[in-house]
């Protein structure tokens, strides 16, 4: 490797604005929007600076760096600032030939085909297609927009233009109590929709407090949804990619970990940082959900300095002795997010909330795993 140091893996997660054009129920974001200015062009030079110095006289053949893109709502900055980005990234004539990597997450409502041609370009493959993330409930009404415009019109129409302009979407669905009882309703909706993959996600309460009454559903009643969820989609034979269902199927039947989503895995943080619009860097984004003070800012600190005051690692081994010890789905859940736990705005560190919910679905499946392995094991012995 002509001694350059081996290469590494870093993923960045941008929030450029805290401004949304959306007012979900279960999101507080978009109230920070109004006290915060946009990311500058200036500001993620600097950025790119900073990655720079960090990848120096790495084996670049072996690296890379992923931005993930939220918000806010990303699409409210302008189309000159993802040129911008896509100069400084994706152009070949960068000196430094490493490997940049962009994804988006979006409520999509604005999306319009005079963004599909900088996102092509930031955001698309070989082929001309391009990959959106995005977020929907077809059961309720807990996403809404700030205005007299309807979330799920706005949706629906800027889906068919992205379709049009041969992009692809992948979806989150966020678990409320207004979900149990229509899981069949979720998951045929995504697919008839022509989804790439939906996930189904568990809702963080940023203050800690997890009051059943006032946040929505129990960890049991959580519990019993991804049961129903994974039986519908048992019955369509895994036919929709189902995050983290597909991981964890993946982990059942080859006991490899590589699909499991951050939280569940160990040192979630290692190679993650957070941004926030003006700079500042955080451990995750869900720090800034929480309203946490940075970890630095990229004016004054370099990754290096910054990844020192991680504290992230420091809870696995705790958890190992304390909550979660002799758990044996430990390497389903590795304790769950941090920001899933009351301990966690204690000062103190516990597992997730929803232990109880995956408890269930873990014993659920592995139980159907035994009895999918009996069942090919007698139908090989009788041919």
């Amino acid at each position: 490797m002509s001694g350059k140091l081996e290469g590494k893996r870093l993923q960045f997660i941008m929030k450029p604005t805290y401004s949304c054009n959306a007012a979900c129920s279960y999101c507080s974001v978009y109230k920070k929007g109004a006290t915060s200015t946009a990311m500058t062009t200036k500001i993620f030079d600097k950025l790119i600076a900073r990655v720079d110095e960090e990848f120096e006289g790495v084996d670049f053949s072996q690296s890379s760096a992923t931005f993930i893109w939220l918000g806010g709502e990303p699409l409210l900055m302008s189309n000159e600032f993802y040129e911008n980005v896509y100069d400084k990234t994706m152009k070949n004539s960068r000196e430094q030939p490493l490997k940049f990597k962009h994804s988006m997450q979006t409520n999509l409502t604005l999306y319009n085909s005079n963004k599909s041609t900088v996102l092509k370009k930031l955001l698309g493959g070989k082929d001309g297609s391009f990959s959106l993330g995005s977020s929907y409930d077809p059961v309720s009404d807990e996403r809404v927009l700030v205005g007299p415009k309807s979330y799920k019109k706005e949706f629906l129409s800027a889906y068919f233009q992205l379709k049009k302009d041969n992009g692809k979407l992948g979806c989150i669905y966020v678990v409320h109590k207004g979900a149990l009882g229509h899981e069949k309703d979720i998951y045929s909706f995504f697919k008839n929709l022509g989804v790439q993959s939906f996930s189904v996600n568990s809702m963080s309460d940023f203050t800690g407090n997890y009051d059943s009454e006032v946040f929505g559903l129990s960890p049991k009643e959580q519990g019993e949804f991804f049961i129903n969820m994974w039986k519908i989609w048992k019955e369509d034979d895994y036919a929709l990619r189902i995050s983290p269902f597909f991981g964890w199927k993946h982990l059942r039947d080859t006991n490899e970990e590589k699909h499991l989503r951050c939280h569940n895995v160990e040192n979630c943080s290692k190679n993650l940082f957070g941004l926030g619009p003006d700079g500042s860097v955080y451990e995750c984004d869900r720090n800034m959900q929480a309203e946490e003070l940075p970890l630095g800012n990229i004016h004054s600190d370099s990754f290096a300095d910054i990844q020192k005051k991680k504290i992230f690692h420091k809870r696995h081994p705790v958890l190992k002795e304390s909550d979660c010890e002799g758990c044996k789905w430990w390497s389903y859940c590795k304790g769950g997010c941090p920001f899933e736990t009351k301990a966690y705005y204690q000062g103190e560190i516990g597992k997730t909330y929803w232990c109880e919910s995956y408890k269930m679905l873990f014993e659920y499946i592995n139980n159907e795993g035994l009895e999918e392995v009996k069942e090919k094991s007698t139908a090989e012995t009788s041919v």
